[in-house]
């Protein structure tokens, strides 16, 4: 549904535009690093160089700019991952100690990262900032399938060093049917180390499958043709 708001006073307008957009969620690129190659992601596509050459890093100045613009910041890469921005670490600390109240979001695929650097990592974040690790598997076997060069040891150390520090860690899980068969395990280890569990069933299936196939668990869900994807989520917290 679309809104059009008509007013012949500008000032009130433009405040009123300021307003919703600092109460709307943003979702930004954070530069164009990433480490693991997984085969539908842009960054595979004919013309992700031309982007990746194009792209460039955040900058402290343009992080604070953004954490006095809107209430939830999301860092979810199509070309990036934000784990490998060089200056998270101090983006983490700018978050903590200046912008309190914002809620940031880190969607990464959590591999490449010693247990040091995470300990870091998290001393620096406070408890407004939420982690979500893609990993798409319960064994390295079957998360290295889609993600490829994933480290699932690595991963699940840093997710389960996050959820004992009190941080509320999700576990994102696509469903293929090369990992079907780890869906319960996957769920009971997130359960035991309280750890958020969100399935996710996507709905964007190139005609190149390159070997990648839908799990047929997914043929329970009635219908999703109208959206890209749904989440089954459970909270351990």
């Amino acid at each position: 549904m679309k809104v059009i708001i008509l007013s012949d006073n500008f000032d009130l307008l433009y405040k009123d535009y300021l307003q919703a957009t600092y109460s709307a969620q943003w979702n930004i690129e954070t530069g164009f690093r990433c480490r693991l190659q997984c085969p539908y992601c842009q960054r595979q596509r004919k013309e992700a160089k031309q982007k990746i050459k194009a792209a460039s890093e955040i900058s402290i100045e343009t992080f604070l700019k953004l954490g006095d613009s809107c209430r939830e910041l999301v860092l979810c890469g199509q070309i990036s991952d934000p784990l490998y921005h060089p200056k998270l670490i101090e983006i983490l600390e700018i978050k903590s100690t200046e912008f309190q109240d914002l809620r940031l979001v880190i969607n990464t695929n959590g591999s490449g990262k010693s247990l040091n650097w995470w300990k870091k990592a998290y001393a620096a974040a406070d408890k407004n900032t939420y982690w979500v690790f893609g990993l798409d598997g319960a064994s390295q076997e079957s998360a290295n399938v889609y993600r490829i060069g994933t480290n699932f040891d690595n991963v699940l150390e840093a997710m389960k060093l996050g959820a004992s520090l009190g941080f509320e860690i999700t576990w994102q899980y696509i469903l293929f049917q090369h990992n079907e068969h780890e869906l319960e395990k996957a769920r009971e280890i997130a359960k035991v180390h309280k750890i958020n569990f969100a399935l996710l069933y996507s709905n964007r299936w190139p005609k190149d499958h390159q070997g990648i196939f839908k799990s047929q668990l997914q043929n329970k869900i009635i219908s999703i043709n109208s959206v890209d994807k749904i989440y089954e989520y459970t909270k351990h917290k």
